[in-house]
Protein backbone atom coordinates (compact mmCIF):
# COMPACT_ATOMS: atom_id res chain seq x y z
CA UNK A 1 0.00 0.00 0.00
CA UNK A 2 2.53 2.54 1.15
CA UNK A 3 4.86 1.78 -1.76
CA UNK A 4 2.03 3.19 -3.82
CA UNK A 5 1.24 6.00 -2.59
CA UNK A 6 4.18 8.01 -3.61
CA UNK A 7 2.92 10.38 -5.81
CA UNK A 8 0.96 11.82 -2.73
CA UNK A 9 4.59 12.82 -1.03
CA UNK A 10 4.57 16.11 -1.72
CA UNK A 11 0.97 16.94 -0.01
CA UNK A 12 -0.02 15.23 1.94
CA UNK A 13 1.67 15.94 5.74
CA UNK A 14 1.40 12.73 7.20
CA UNK A 15 3.51 9.60 8.17
CA UNK A 16 2.11 8.21 4.10
CA UNK A 17 4.23 10.89 2.95
CA UNK A 18 6.87 10.04 4.58
CA UNK A 19 6.95 6.41 4.25
CA UNK A 20 6.05 6.47 0.05
CA UNK A 21 8.90 8.89 -0.45
CA UNK A 22 11.23 5.53 0.94
CA UNK A 23 9.52 2.96 0.02
CA UNK A 24 9.36 3.26 -3.67
CA UNK A 25 12.85 4.73 -4.13
CA UNK A 26 14.68 2.34 -3.00
CA UNK A 27 12.79 -0.71 -5.30
CA UNK A 28 12.89 0.60 -8.84
CA UNK A 29 13.67 -3.09 -10.93
CA UNK A 30 16.10 -4.96 -8.70
CA UNK A 31 15.07 -8.55 -10.15
CA UNK A 32 17.50 -11.19 -8.80
CA UNK A 33 17.23 -12.89 -5.43
CA UNK A 34 19.51 -11.90 -2.40
CA UNK A 35 20.32 -12.85 0.41
CA UNK A 36 19.21 -11.24 3.90
CA UNK A 37 21.27 -8.59 5.39
CA UNK A 38 22.31 -9.14 9.19
CA UNK A 39 20.31 -7.57 11.88
CA UNK A 40 19.61 -4.34 11.88
CA UNK A 41 21.11 -1.57 14.71
CA UNK A 42 19.14 0.23 17.32
CA UNK A 43 17.11 3.06 14.30
CA UNK A 44 16.79 5.38 17.35
CA UNK A 45 19.79 6.47 16.96
CA UNK A 46 19.23 8.17 13.85
CA UNK A 47 16.04 9.70 14.90
CA UNK A 48 15.19 13.07 16.70
CA UNK A 49 11.73 14.46 17.70
CA UNK A 50 10.69 15.69 14.80
CA UNK A 51 11.72 12.41 12.70
CA UNK A 52 8.82 10.04 10.97
CA UNK A 53 10.58 7.33 9.58
CA UNK A 54 14.04 5.80 9.57
CA UNK A 55 14.99 3.49 6.78
CA UNK A 56 17.99 1.25 6.89
CA UNK A 57 19.09 0.22 3.29
CA UNK A 58 21.88 -2.44 2.29
CA UNK A 59 22.84 -1.08 -0.89
CA UNK A 60 25.24 -4.36 -1.59
CA UNK A 61 21.74 -6.69 -1.44
CA UNK A 62 19.96 -4.11 -3.71
CA UNK A 63 21.57 -4.54 -6.62
CA UNK A 64 21.63 -1.10 -7.88
CA UNK A 65 24.16 -1.38 -10.67
CA UNK A 66 21.94 -4.10 -12.19
CA UNK A 67 18.62 -2.55 -11.35
CA UNK A 68 19.94 0.99 -13.37
CA UNK A 69 21.56 -0.93 -16.34
CA UNK A 70 17.98 -2.90 -16.60
CA UNK A 71 16.02 0.59 -16.04
CA UNK A 72 18.29 2.34 -18.62
CA UNK A 73 17.29 -0.72 -21.65
CA UNK A 74 13.73 -0.23 -20.56
CA UNK A 75 14.31 3.74 -21.07
CA UNK A 76 15.48 6.55 -24.08
CA UNK A 77 16.90 9.35 -24.32
CA UNK A 78 18.43 11.51 -22.25
CA UNK A 79 16.90 9.17 -19.17
CA UNK A 80 18.49 6.52 -20.18
CA UNK A 81 21.84 8.20 -20.50
CA UNK A 82 21.50 9.59 -17.15
CA UNK A 83 20.92 6.20 -15.48
CA UNK A 84 23.80 4.56 -17.44
CA UNK A 85 25.75 7.16 -16.11
CA UNK A 86 24.39 7.06 -12.27
CA UNK A 87 25.14 3.02 -13.01
CA UNK A 88 29.05 4.59 -12.52
CA UNK A 89 28.59 7.01 -10.26
CA UNK A 90 26.92 3.64 -7.44
CA UNK A 91 29.49 1.50 -8.30
CA UNK A 92 32.42 3.70 -7.02
CA UNK A 93 30.21 4.39 -3.80
CA UNK A 94 29.32 1.03 -2.90
CA UNK A 95 32.96 -0.22 -3.34
CA UNK A 96 33.72 2.41 -0.81
CA UNK A 97 30.61 1.55 1.64
CA UNK A 98 31.41 -1.74 1.88
CA UNK A 99 28.93 -3.73 3.62
CA UNK A 100 27.51 -0.99 6.09
CA UNK A 101 23.74 -0.32 5.99
CA UNK A 102 23.09 2.95 4.54
CA UNK A 103 20.26 5.13 7.19
CA UNK A 104 17.73 7.69 6.06
CA UNK A 105 15.98 9.46 8.24
CA UNK A 106 12.79 12.28 7.37
CA UNK A 107 11.78 14.74 9.35
CA UNK A 108 9.19 16.83 9.29
CA UNK A 109 9.85 19.70 7.58
CA UNK A 110 10.17 23.15 8.49
CA UNK A 111 9.00 24.84 5.10
CA UNK A 112 7.76 23.96 1.88
CA UNK A 113 11.55 24.36 0.10
CA UNK A 114 13.28 22.09 2.52
CA UNK A 115 14.16 18.70 1.65
CA UNK A 116 13.56 16.99 4.98
CA UNK A 117 16.22 14.11 4.48
CA UNK A 118 19.43 13.02 6.03
CA UNK A 119 21.27 10.27 5.28
CA UNK A 120 23.97 8.20 7.08
CA UNK A 121 26.64 6.59 5.38
CA UNK A 122 29.07 4.68 8.06
CA UNK A 123 32.61 6.27 7.52
CA UNK A 124 35.55 4.12 6.18
CA UNK A 125 38.56 3.91 4.80
CA UNK A 126 37.37 4.39 1.36
CA UNK A 127 34.12 7.05 2.32
CA UNK A 128 34.69 10.45 3.62
CA UNK A 129 33.29 13.46 3.35
CA UNK A 130 36.04 14.91 0.29
CA UNK A 131 35.22 11.34 -1.11
CA UNK A 132 31.59 11.54 -1.71
CA UNK A 133 29.83 11.56 -5.48
CA UNK A 134 28.62 15.06 -6.47
CA UNK A 135 24.76 14.67 -5.36
CA UNK A 136 21.26 16.73 -5.98
CA UNK A 137 22.41 20.20 -5.61
CA UNK A 138 21.30 20.56 -1.99
CA UNK A 139 23.42 18.16 -0.99
CA UNK A 140 26.52 19.24 -1.29
CA UNK A 141 28.92 18.06 1.80
CA UNK A 142 28.48 15.97 4.41
CA UNK A 143 29.18 16.33 8.07
CA UNK A 144 30.70 13.59 10.57
CA UNK A 145 28.82 12.21 13.55
CA UNK A 146 28.66 9.15 15.53
CA UNK A 147 31.02 7.69 13.39
CA UNK A 148 28.98 8.40 10.29
CA UNK A 149 28.92 10.97 7.07
CA UNK A 150 25.95 12.65 7.61
CA UNK A 151 24.54 13.98 4.58
CA UNK A 152 21.57 16.46 4.50
CA UNK A 153 20.73 20.41 2.47
CA UNK A 154 23.05 22.92 3.16
CA UNK A 155 20.92 24.84 4.88
CA UNK A 156 19.80 22.66 7.54
CA UNK A 157 22.51 20.63 7.68
CA UNK A 158 24.61 22.12 10.87
CA UNK A 159 21.37 22.47 12.74
CA UNK A 160 20.36 18.53 11.96
CA UNK A 161 23.36 17.71 13.78
CA UNK A 162 22.53 20.58 16.72
CA UNK A 163 18.60 18.82 16.70
CA UNK A 164 19.62 15.20 16.62
CA UNK A 165 22.12 16.21 19.79
CA UNK A 166 19.22 18.57 21.77
CA UNK A 167 16.13 15.91 20.88
CA UNK A 168 16.95 12.59 21.57
CA UNK A 169 13.81 10.32 21.43
CA UNK A 170 12.00 8.81 24.85
CA UNK A 171 12.38 5.07 25.86
CA UNK A 172 8.96 4.64 24.66
CA UNK A 173 9.94 6.14 21.11
CA UNK A 174 12.99 4.57 20.79
CA UNK A 175 11.64 1.07 21.69
CA UNK A 176 8.69 1.41 19.25
CA UNK A 177 11.21 2.39 16.73
CA UNK A 178 13.24 -0.51 16.89
CA UNK A 179 10.31 -2.98 17.24
CA UNK A 180 9.01 -1.39 14.02
CA UNK A 181 11.61 -2.20 12.22
CA UNK A 182 12.42 -5.46 13.14
CA UNK A 183 8.97 -7.12 13.39
CA UNK A 184 9.05 -8.45 10.01
CA UNK A 185 12.24 -9.91 9.76
CA UNK A 186 15.52 -8.84 7.91
CA UNK A 187 15.43 -7.33 4.69
CA UNK A 188 17.38 -5.38 2.11
CA UNK A 189 14.86 -2.42 2.69
CA UNK A 190 13.75 -1.96 6.62
CA UNK A 191 11.89 1.36 7.41
CA UNK A 192 10.45 2.32 10.90
CA UNK A 193 7.48 4.72 10.91
CA UNK A 194 6.61 7.10 14.11
CA UNK A 195 4.51 9.73 13.48
CA UNK A 196 5.26 12.41 16.85
CA UNK A 197 2.43 12.65 18.64
CA UNK A 198 2.18 16.63 17.80
CA UNK A 199 1.87 15.53 13.72
CA UNK A 200 -1.24 13.51 14.39
CA UNK A 201 -2.65 16.31 16.65
CA UNK A 202 -2.00 18.91 14.36
CA UNK A 203 -3.22 16.85 11.50
CA UNK A 204 -6.73 16.39 13.87
CA UNK A 205 -7.09 20.28 14.41
CA UNK A 206 -6.99 20.65 11.13
CA UNK A 207 -8.32 18.64 9.30
CA UNK A 208 -11.00 16.43 11.07
CA UNK A 209 -12.14 15.00 8.11
CA UNK A 210 -9.88 13.31 5.56
CA UNK A 211 -10.02 15.48 2.03
CA UNK A 212 -11.64 13.11 -0.85
CA UNK A 213 -8.49 12.05 -2.14
CA UNK A 214 -7.44 10.00 0.40
CA UNK A 215 -11.63 8.46 1.02
CA UNK A 216 -13.01 11.08 3.27
CA UNK A 217 -14.37 9.96 6.94
CA UNK A 218 -12.74 10.86 9.61
CA UNK A 219 -8.87 11.36 10.06
CA UNK A 220 -9.32 10.22 13.62
CA UNK A 221 -9.40 6.61 11.70
CA UNK A 222 -6.14 7.53 10.07
CA UNK A 223 -4.27 9.01 13.31
CA UNK A 224 -5.92 5.64 15.94
CA UNK A 225 -5.20 3.24 12.97
CA UNK A 226 -1.48 3.56 13.17
CA UNK A 227 0.46 4.52 15.99
CA UNK A 228 3.26 3.17 14.25
CA UNK A 229 4.69 0.33 11.25
CA UNK A 230 7.42 -1.35 10.21
CA UNK A 231 7.52 -2.02 6.55
CA UNK A 232 9.99 -4.79 4.77
CA UNK A 233 11.06 -4.43 1.14
CA UNK A 234 11.72 -7.48 -1.05
CA UNK A 235 13.24 -5.87 -3.93
CA UNK A 236 14.05 -8.92 -5.54
CA UNK A 237 10.29 -9.65 -6.39
CA UNK A 238 9.03 -5.99 -5.81
CA UNK A 239 6.98 -7.31 -2.65
CA UNK A 240 6.85 -5.55 0.82
CA UNK A 241 5.01 -6.40 3.73
CA UNK A 242 3.91 -3.75 6.38
CA UNK A 243 2.54 -4.33 9.85
CA UNK A 244 0.71 -1.05 11.10
CA UNK A 245 0.42 -0.75 15.05
CA UNK A 246 -2.70 0.42 15.92
CA UNK A 247 -4.38 1.92 19.50
CA UNK A 248 -6.97 -0.82 19.56
CA UNK A 249 -8.57 -3.46 17.99
CA UNK A 250 -11.43 -1.66 16.93
CA UNK A 251 -8.97 1.11 15.59
CA UNK A 252 -7.41 -1.59 13.45
CA UNK A 253 -10.25 -3.14 12.21
CA UNK A 254 -11.58 0.32 10.99
CA UNK A 255 -8.18 1.04 9.42
CA UNK A 256 -7.82 -1.59 7.56
CA UNK A 257 -11.72 -0.97 5.87
CA UNK A 258 -10.28 2.63 5.00
CA UNK A 259 -7.55 1.29 3.36
CA UNK A 260 -8.86 0.02 -0.14
CA UNK A 261 -10.75 3.51 -0.53
CA UNK A 262 -7.69 5.43 0.96
CA UNK A 263 -5.73 3.58 -1.18
CA UNK A 264 -7.93 3.71 -4.94
CA UNK A 265 -8.87 7.08 -3.90
CA UNK A 266 -5.33 8.74 -3.64
CA UNK A 267 -4.41 6.98 -6.86
CA UNK A 268 -6.77 7.85 -9.04
CA UNK A 269 -5.90 11.44 -7.80
CA UNK A 270 -3.05 11.15 -9.34
CA UNK A 271 -3.70 9.01 -12.14
CA UNK A 272 -3.53 11.88 -14.91
CA UNK A 273 0.19 12.59 -14.01
CA UNK A 274 1.52 8.93 -14.65
CA UNK A 275 2.15 7.57 -18.37
CA UNK A 276 -0.43 5.30 -19.67
CA UNK A 277 1.15 2.26 -19.01
CA UNK A 278 1.27 3.03 -15.76
CA UNK A 279 -2.16 4.05 -15.51
CA UNK A 280 -2.74 0.38 -16.93
CA UNK A 281 -1.53 -1.62 -13.86
CA UNK A 282 -2.71 -0.46 -11.78
CA UNK A 283 -5.98 -2.04 -11.39
CA UNK A 284 -4.71 -5.07 -11.32
CA UNK A 285 -2.16 -4.36 -8.95
CA UNK A 286 -4.17 -3.18 -6.46
CA UNK A 287 -6.37 -6.44 -6.52
CA UNK A 288 -3.25 -8.44 -5.34
CA UNK A 289 -2.34 -6.17 -2.40
CA UNK A 290 -3.81 -8.34 0.90
CA UNK A 291 -4.75 -6.55 4.02
CA UNK A 292 -5.54 -8.37 7.02
CA UNK A 293 -5.87 -7.61 10.84
CA UNK A 294 -4.92 -9.98 13.99
CA UNK A 295 -5.71 -8.02 17.51
CA UNK A 296 -4.47 -4.55 17.43
CA UNK A 297 -2.16 -4.78 14.41
CA UNK A 298 -3.02 -4.33 10.25
CA UNK A 299 -1.03 -6.15 8.08
CA UNK A 300 -0.57 -5.42 4.53
CA UNK A 301 1.13 -7.83 1.97
CA UNK A 302 1.99 -7.54 -1.82
CA UNK A 303 3.02 -10.70 -3.71
CA UNK A 304 5.60 -10.49 -6.42
CA UNK A 305 4.68 -7.63 -8.41
CA UNK A 306 7.48 -8.94 -11.03
CA UNK A 307 5.19 -11.68 -12.38
CA UNK A 308 3.88 -9.44 -15.06
CA UNK A 309 4.86 -6.40 -16.46
CA UNK A 310 2.58 -4.18 -13.94
CA UNK A 311 4.64 -3.72 -11.37
CA UNK A 312 7.88 -2.88 -13.40
CA UNK A 313 5.51 -0.07 -15.80
CA UNK A 314 4.35 1.33 -12.39
CA UNK A 315 7.94 1.61 -11.27
CA UNK A 316 8.88 2.95 -15.00
CA UNK A 317 6.40 5.66 -14.50
CA UNK A 318 7.17 6.71 -11.31
CA UNK A 319 11.26 7.17 -12.22
CA UNK A 320 10.32 9.19 -15.33
CA UNK A 321 7.86 11.21 -12.94
CA UNK A 322 10.67 11.76 -10.47
CA UNK A 323 13.25 12.69 -12.28
CA UNK A 324 11.46 15.59 -14.37
CA UNK A 325 10.25 18.05 -11.04
CA UNK A 326 13.90 16.99 -9.27
CA UNK A 327 15.90 18.50 -12.92
CA UNK A 328 13.30 21.73 -13.07
CA UNK A 329 13.55 22.48 -9.45
CA UNK A 330 17.41 22.76 -9.99
CA UNK A 331 17.04 24.47 -13.34
CA UNK A 332 14.59 27.20 -11.78
CA UNK A 333 17.09 27.73 -8.97
CA UNK A 334 19.96 28.02 -11.34
CA UNK A 335 17.74 30.36 -13.65
CA UNK A 336 16.73 32.75 -10.88
CA UNK A 337 20.65 32.93 -9.70
CA UNK A 338 21.22 33.64 -13.27
CA UNK A 339 18.60 36.16 -13.75
CA UNK A 340 19.46 37.83 -10.08
CA UNK A 341 23.54 37.99 -11.26
CA UNK A 342 22.06 39.70 -14.82
CA UNK A 343 20.14 42.37 -12.86
CA UNK A 344 23.52 43.04 -10.57
CA UNK A 345 25.58 43.30 -13.47
CA UNK A 346 23.11 45.84 -15.22
CA UNK A 347 23.06 47.96 -11.57
CA UNK A 348 27.18 48.54 -11.98
CA UNK A 349 27.42 49.05 -15.69
CA UNK A 350 23.88 50.19 -16.64
CA UNK A 351 23.13 48.00 -19.65
CA UNK A 352 22.88 44.24 -20.27
CA UNK A 353 26.08 42.09 -20.82
CA UNK A 354 28.04 42.43 -22.24
CA UNK A 355 28.75 46.30 -22.21
CA UNK A 356 30.30 48.03 -25.27
CA UNK A 357 34.40 47.15 -23.53
CA UNK A 358 33.29 43.15 -24.24
CA UNK A 359 32.41 43.81 -27.73
CA UNK A 360 34.44 44.71 -31.37
CA UNK A 361 33.83 47.41 -33.42
CA UNK A 362 31.42 45.41 -35.29
CA UNK A 363 29.62 45.30 -32.40
CA UNK A 364 30.21 41.36 -31.38
CA UNK A 365 30.93 40.11 -28.32
CA UNK A 366 34.44 37.71 -27.81
CA UNK A 367 33.02 36.15 -24.60
CA UNK A 368 29.33 35.17 -23.43
CA UNK A 369 27.11 36.94 -21.69
CA UNK A 370 28.03 33.87 -18.77
CA UNK A 371 31.36 34.89 -18.79
CA UNK A 372 30.70 38.76 -18.12
CA UNK A 373 27.94 38.13 -15.53
CA UNK A 374 30.67 35.72 -13.49
CA UNK A 375 31.86 38.37 -10.75
CA UNK A 376 27.91 38.49 -9.75
CA UNK A 377 28.02 35.16 -9.33
CA UNK A 378 30.57 34.77 -6.83
CA UNK A 379 33.29 33.59 -9.36
CA UNK A 380 35.48 36.46 -9.24
CA UNK A 381 38.38 34.51 -9.45
CA UNK A 382 37.52 32.70 -12.40
CA UNK A 383 36.94 35.92 -14.65
CA UNK A 384 40.02 37.31 -13.68
CA UNK A 385 41.71 34.86 -15.41
CA UNK A 386 40.07 35.50 -18.60
CA UNK A 387 41.78 38.00 -21.71
CA UNK A 388 38.84 39.48 -21.80
CA UNK A 389 40.00 41.72 -25.42
CA UNK A 390 40.58 37.93 -26.48
CA UNK A 391 37.73 35.79 -28.42
CA UNK A 392 36.62 32.58 -26.02
CA UNK A 393 38.95 30.31 -28.21
CA UNK A 394 42.38 32.17 -27.98
CA UNK A 395 44.85 29.86 -26.63
CA UNK A 396 44.56 31.70 -23.29
CA UNK A 397 40.73 31.42 -23.03
CA UNK A 398 40.13 27.79 -24.52
CA UNK A 399 42.07 26.90 -21.32
CA UNK A 400 39.22 28.00 -19.09
CA UNK A 401 35.93 25.82 -21.23
CA UNK A 402 36.34 23.18 -18.35
CA UNK A 403 36.20 25.52 -15.74
CA UNK A 404 32.36 26.07 -16.30
CA UNK A 405 30.23 26.70 -13.06
CA UNK A 406 27.89 24.35 -11.73
CA UNK A 407 25.22 27.18 -12.17
CA UNK A 408 25.75 26.33 -15.93
CA UNK A 409 25.22 22.60 -15.60
CA UNK A 410 21.45 21.56 -16.58
CA UNK A 411 21.60 18.19 -15.28
CA UNK A 412 20.74 18.21 -11.17
CA UNK A 413 23.47 15.90 -9.77
CA UNK A 414 26.76 14.74 -11.27
CA UNK A 415 25.11 11.03 -11.02
CA UNK A 416 23.08 12.40 -13.97
CA UNK A 417 25.62 13.74 -16.05
CA UNK A 418 23.94 12.54 -19.88
CA UNK A 419 26.17 10.50 -21.83
CA UNK A 420 26.34 12.75 -25.00
CA UNK A 421 27.15 15.53 -22.36
CA UNK A 422 30.54 17.40 -23.47
CA UNK A 423 32.55 18.97 -20.83
CA UNK A 424 32.34 22.83 -21.00
CA UNK A 425 29.19 22.85 -22.94
CA UNK A 426 25.72 24.40 -21.51
CA UNK A 427 22.34 24.13 -22.59
CA UNK A 428 21.31 27.40 -20.70
CA UNK A 429 21.29 29.46 -23.68
CA UNK A 430 19.58 33.03 -24.46
CA UNK A 431 17.49 32.88 -27.14
CA UNK A 432 19.26 34.86 -30.44
CA UNK A 433 17.47 36.59 -33.32
CA UNK A 434 15.26 39.64 -34.33
CA UNK A 435 14.96 41.83 -31.35
CA UNK A 436 15.78 39.32 -28.72
CA UNK A 437 18.36 41.20 -25.84
CA UNK A 438 20.89 38.87 -26.36
CA UNK A 439 21.09 38.92 -29.56
CA UNK A 440 21.96 42.40 -30.55
CA UNK A 441 24.66 43.66 -31.73
CA UNK A 442 24.42 46.85 -30.18
CA UNK A 443 24.44 47.53 -26.22
CA UNK A 444 20.90 46.69 -24.35
CA UNK A 445 19.80 48.59 -21.42
CA UNK A 446 16.32 47.66 -19.73
CA UNK A 447 14.95 50.82 -21.01
CA UNK A 448 14.97 48.94 -24.42
CA UNK A 449 12.91 46.36 -23.36
CA UNK A 450 9.42 48.24 -23.99
CA UNK A 451 7.51 44.63 -24.13
CA UNK A 452 8.14 44.79 -20.31
CA UNK A 453 10.59 42.96 -18.36
CA UNK A 454 7.70 40.73 -17.19
CA UNK A 455 6.87 39.38 -20.98
CA UNK A 456 10.33 39.07 -22.16
CA UNK A 457 12.90 36.22 -21.35
CA UNK A 458 16.17 36.28 -20.59
CA UNK A 459 17.44 32.79 -21.09
CA UNK A 460 15.80 28.86 -21.59
CA UNK A 461 16.90 25.53 -21.06
CA UNK A 462 17.88 23.80 -24.90
CA UNK A 463 18.26 20.07 -25.96
CA UNK A 464 21.79 18.54 -25.33
CA UNK A 465 22.45 18.66 -28.75
CA UNK A 466 22.35 22.24 -29.06
CA UNK A 467 24.64 22.75 -26.13
CA UNK A 468 26.93 25.34 -26.70
CA UNK A 469 30.52 26.48 -25.62
CA UNK A 470 29.41 28.40 -22.20
CA UNK A 471 32.42 30.72 -22.62
CA UNK A 472 31.63 31.51 -26.43
CA UNK A 473 29.30 34.20 -27.41
CA UNK A 474 26.56 31.51 -28.88
CA UNK A 475 23.06 31.21 -28.01
CA UNK A 476 19.56 30.02 -28.77
CA UNK A 477 19.24 30.94 -32.94
CA UNK A 478 15.62 29.82 -32.85
CA UNK A 479 13.38 28.94 -35.97
CA UNK A 480 10.47 32.00 -35.99
CA UNK A 481 8.13 29.53 -37.50
CA UNK A 482 8.69 27.35 -34.68
CA UNK A 483 10.52 29.00 -32.26
CA UNK A 484 10.07 26.09 -29.39
CA UNK A 485 11.70 23.36 -31.93
CA UNK A 486 14.75 23.31 -30.00
CA UNK A 487 13.53 23.73 -25.85
CA UNK A 488 14.35 21.07 -23.81
CA UNK A 489 10.55 19.91 -22.32
CA UNK A 490 10.68 17.24 -19.52
CA UNK A 491 7.81 14.83 -18.70
CA UNK A 492 5.44 17.25 -17.61
CA UNK A 493 5.12 19.04 -21.03
CA UNK A 494 6.85 22.09 -19.56
CA UNK A 495 10.03 24.10 -20.35
CA UNK A 496 11.88 26.21 -17.82
CA UNK A 497 12.08 29.90 -18.71
CA UNK A 498 13.77 32.84 -17.11
CA UNK A 499 12.53 36.09 -17.54
CA UNK A 500 14.18 39.48 -17.77
CA UNK A 501 12.17 40.79 -14.46
CA UNK A 502 14.28 37.61 -12.37
CA UNK A 503 11.19 35.58 -12.23
CA UNK A 504 11.52 31.84 -13.53
CA UNK A 505 8.46 29.83 -15.13
CA UNK A 506 7.58 26.38 -15.80
CA UNK A 507 5.50 27.20 -19.18
CA UNK A 508 4.11 24.72 -21.76
CA UNK A 509 6.01 23.06 -24.56
CA UNK A 510 2.71 23.53 -26.68
CA UNK A 511 1.84 27.48 -26.57
CA UNK A 512 1.56 28.84 -29.86
CA UNK A 513 4.42 29.86 -32.05
CA UNK A 514 3.36 33.38 -32.10
CA UNK A 515 3.13 33.60 -28.40
CA UNK A 516 6.44 32.09 -27.95
CA UNK A 517 8.09 34.59 -30.39
CA UNK A 518 6.93 37.57 -28.64
CA UNK A 519 8.12 36.09 -25.65
CA UNK A 520 11.63 35.72 -27.00
CA UNK A 521 11.50 39.61 -28.48
CA UNK A 522 11.79 42.86 -26.52
CA UNK A 523 10.25 45.14 -28.60
CA UNK A 524 7.67 44.06 -31.05
CA UNK A 525 4.86 45.48 -29.29
CA UNK A 526 3.27 42.60 -27.68
CA UNK A 527 2.25 41.87 -24.16
CA UNK A 528 1.39 37.80 -23.16
CA UNK A 529 -1.56 36.75 -21.49
CA UNK A 530 -0.17 35.16 -18.39
CA UNK A 531 -2.92 33.69 -16.62
CA UNK A 532 -3.61 32.22 -20.26
CA UNK A 533 -0.48 30.49 -20.24
CA UNK A 534 -0.52 28.83 -16.90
Amino acid sequence: MFHLQNPLRQRITCVAMALSCLASGSVAHAQQSIPAPPAPIEPAQFAQTTTVAVARIDPQALRLPEALEQAAKNSAGQESAWLQAAKDQIVNLLTAVGDHPVYVAVDIPSSQAQVPLRVFLKKTPQLNAESLPGGYEPYRRAIEQDGYLVVAPLGDIRESQQATANNKLSDDQAQAFSTAMSINGNAPIQIAVLPPEHLWRTLVELMPELPAELGGGPSSTLTEGMQWAGIQIDPSQLSFTATIQSSSENAAQAFAASLPKLLSSALAWQLEQMPEAARASLPSILEEIDISTAGSQVTIHSPNLFEDNGGQDLIQGWVNGLLAPISREGKMKKFKQLGLAVHNYESANRCLPPNQKGRGEDGSSWLSWRVHILPYLGEVELYQKFALDEPWDSEHNIQLLEEMPDVFKSYPSELLVPANHRPGFTSFLAPKGDKTIFGATSVVTLGKITDGTSNTLFFVDVKPELAVPWTAPQDYEFDPEAPAAGLQVDEAGVFVAGMADGSVHALPADLPAETLLHLFQMNDGHVVDWQQMH
